[in-house]
């Protein structure tokens, strides 16, 4: 007799006992987890659908209805399994063909159907918002939520038995259900809100083109009260049907009204007003970029019954504080030509770029910026929000040409410029004493519009006017962090558009950078060097000064490893600028007097356990290594062979720690390049250096065939073999290394990384 023949029936005696209120929870939990056990341990047998396995699944459906959440959940890992197995493919595999495992799957199918029906209804109410949910603590709320996203995962495997329409009838029903909640003086929303949060947990499985409740449900979420909780929750499930609207004939009728909904979304709070703008962008991303917004708009404009109401869209857009910005700066125009235009021609223009379109309106639109952008201004946009609006502009001005370009540039910067003009106009004394803030708001503007007005000329004229206001709060706040990081990035942005357009203002900027780095040691100044270089290679010698002046004073910054420590983001910048340095004009950089000490600095930091800081610095060595792949640097081998051969033992012997337990596993691959690199740059030489460094290590911690395997791994790499078919025997000799704290101790104090002058090896 099979063993599940002889277990169910003494396991199903205990079924009554469930719903004994006189039994202890603890016995009810202990019996509930038997029956959860059982399925999960016979779900392939119960899958088969006999008599005996619905006893079982009758059974748990009987967990499943018990009003602690606790016991009922027990059965959630069953209901995922028995559906992984009804519905996969790999479940029929041994019925043969096409023919027989349908038939097979289809009767499987419908014996758990009403199992599954009856675990939507069980689970659905456990959603629901309790009375007293505003007074919920912290951790109440969040078991709450988990509680929600638990039961969001049965109604799915629930869709993916019953279908998705099938399950979706079911969940009308309760939400119908729960009108009756809502009238007759009754304020009761917490049901219509379980139901529809279901409903949208199920949307991807419903079809788009469902007809029998999907216009129902709409027509009734046109109907609920505008309690915020409720109505962030309607939002969100316009969102999630935003597909059922463009496919379904039923759905486009009803998205007039839909808007409507989600415009009272945006003023009702924060939460529904993000809710909104969440279905907005949904609604949008149907047609698939610029045209379904446009497609959007025309429905917009279909019900709104004038132009002061549009501007009411448009600013209650700007208040939903998501971004939603960009894109819908575009109805401002769009009104203009639909008052201008009959509805029926304006479908022509979707085809038409919408940056362009809007040039012919750039006045009425900087009307709508200035007012996000300015203090006091009409629209209550966020600093954060009004970023959106300046890239939008930035981009239209893209679109325009050259001579109209500078023009509307300045224009857009005015309102950017004037507060800190005015800030400044007051004296050193009242700019030094503002708050970050005040300063970086309008910074990060003009970084966006740097960033996005795509007119390098312009551009170039832009910074070069401005520079006496950017160089004043350089000059005054140079102490300053955050509002340094600030500036510098917008001064990376004009650089990175202008390019040779700069002129001199690229060397005011760049004398400025060498002077207050050698005071204040900002990180950014750094980088933005680097950006420099990157942007305009051609002003490399002029730049000779800075970089000798800027590596100077990092080497003296940066002498030990508890330098690196404390300062990484220092170090992660010097040896980006470094490596772009090798890149761009290893002519300025290889035979300056700095190189030999940078090298040596590298030396000291290549342990830091900053993963940015480490990674430049063993890029950096990589590039020195591979200095014959950049640009002119194949002439300069000679110099670097003069620094890097006396000190190849010591590099060597900090790569092999570094592998071997002085930094992460996860820099493995980082650090391997590095060796990889020396290897092939320095040949025989490096696998000396390799060999004697692996000798180091004692016999307790690896074995000679370990050495063996490794130094074969790296000549293979000299001779140009792929070094990702090499990494066995190096990824060996660093697990073996890491094996236990033990070993790694006895590895690392045998190489000592942290002391230069070790060892010699001949």
């Amino acid at each position: 007799m099979p063993l599940i023949q002889v277990i169910v029936p003494q396991v199903m005696s205990l079924k009554e006992q469930l719903r004994d209120s006189s039994k202890d929870e603890e016995d009810v939990k202990a019996i509930a987890r038997l029956f959860a056990d059982m399925g999960d341990s016979y779900v392939e047998l119960i899958a088969t659908g006999s008599d005996e396995s619905m006893m079982i699944v009758n059974a748990l459906l009987e967990v499943a209805s018990h009003p602690e959440y606790d016991i009922a959940s027990m059965t959630f890992n069953f209901w995922h399994n028995l559906q992984h197995i009804l519905t996969k493919r790999d479940s029929y595999t041994s019925f043969g063909n096409e023919v027989s495992i349908e038939v097979e799957r289809s009767r499987r199918l419908q014996v758990f159907h009403s199992a599954y029906e009856s675990l939507v209804s069980l689970v659905s109410f456990r959603v629901k918002y309790p009375q007293d949910y505003q007074t919920l603590s912290v951790e109440d709320l969040k078991e709450f939520k988990q509680t929600r996203y638990a039961v969001t995962d049965v109604l799915i495997d629930a869709a993916s038995v019953l279908s998705g329409d099938a399950t979706l009838r079911i969940l009308y029903m309760k939400l119908y259900e729960a009108r009756t909640c809502l009238g007759n003086g009754h304020n009761q929303w917490h049901p219509a809100e379980a139901a529809l949060f279901c409903i949208r947990a199920i949307s991807n499985y419903v079809s788009t083109v469902e007809a029998e409740v999907m216009p129902k449900i709409m027509s009734l979420l046109l109907e609920l009260p505008h309690e915020p909780q409720l109505l962030q929750t309607v939002c969100l499930t316009i969102g999630a049907y935003s597909k059922w609207f463009d496919a379904s004939s039923d759905g486009f009728p009803l998205l007039s009204s839909v808007i409507k909904v989600l415009l009272s979304g945006m003023s009702k709070s924060e939460d529904s007003a993000a809710a909104a703008a969440v279905a907005f962008r949904h609604i949008c991303d149907v047609k698939g970029g610029d045209e379904g917004l446009w497609i959007l708009i025309l429905h917009v404009l279909r019900f709104l019954s004038c132009f002061e109401d549009l501007l009411k869209l448009f600013k209650g857009i700007l208040d939903s504080a998501l971004g939603f910005v960009s894109h819908l700066s575009w109805i401002l125009p769009l009104a203009l030509l639909y008052f201008e235009n009959p509805l029926s021609s304006m479908d022509q223009m979707l085809t038409v770029d919408c940056r362009r379109k809007l040039c012919g309106y750039f006045d009425e639109l900087f009307s709508i910026y200035h007012s996000a952008v300015i203090e006091g201004g009409s629209f209550k946009v966020s600093a954060e929000d009004s970023l959106h609006m300046v890239e939008a502009f930035s981009m239209v001005i893209t679109e325009l040409p050259a001579d109209q370009a500078k023009q509307a540039l300045e224009k857009l910067c005015l309102p950017v410029v004037t507060p800190l003009q005015e800030i400044i106009s007051h004296g050193p004394e009242v700019l030094e004493k503002k708050p970050a803030r005040e300063l970086t708001v309008h910074i990060d503007r003009l970084a966006y519009i740097f960033r996005y007005v795509n007119h390098p000329e312009a551009v170039a004229d832009a910074i070069q006017r401005l520079w006496p206001i950017l160089k004043a709060i350089f000059d005054i706040r140079a102490w300053d962090m955050q509002t340094m990081e600030s500036l510098c990035r917008a001064c990376k942005y004009a650089v990175r558009t202008s390019g040779r357009f700069m002129g001199i203002t690229i060397g005011d900027m760049l004398e400025e950078i060498q002077g207050l780095f050698q005071q204040h040691h900002q990180p950014c100044f750094l980088y933005l060097s680097s950006e420099i270089f990157g942007s305009d290679p051609s002003c490399a010698y002029y730049l000779k000064i800075l970089i000798e002046a800027l590596f100077k004073c990092t080497t003296c910054l940066l002498t030990n490893i508890k330098d690196f420590t404390t300062r990484p983001d220092i170090a992660d910048d010097c040896f980006l600028l470094a490596s772009r340095c090798i890149r761009y004009c290893p002519q300025v950089f290889i035979p300056s007097t700095v190189f030999p000490s940078l090298v040596d600095c590298s030396l000291i930091g290549i342990t830091v356990q900053h993963r940015e800081a480490s990674n430049s610095i063993l890029t950096f060595l990589s590039d020195v290594f591979d200095l014959a792949k950049s640009t002119t640097g194949e002439q300069y081998l000679t110099i670097r062979d003069s620094v890097i051969i006396p000190r190849g033992v010591t590099i060597t012997r900090i790569l092999v720690a570094s592998l071997t337990g002085a930094l992460p596993s996860s820099r493995l691959e980082t650090v391997t390049y590095a060796l990889v690199t020396l290897t092939r740059a320095y040949g025989a030489s490096a696998l000396e250096w390799a060999r004697g460094s692996v000798s180091l290590i004692p016999s307790t911690a690896v074995t000679e065939a370990e050495r063996i395997n490794f130094c074969q791994a790296l000549a293979d790499a000299a001779s140009g073999i792929d070094v990702s078919t090499l990494m066995a025997p190096i990824e060996e000799l660093s697990d073996v290394c890491r094996r236990n704290r033990t070993v790694q101790e006895i590895v690392q104090g045998a190489l000592r990384p942290l002391e230069l002058n070790l060892v010699t090896v001949s």
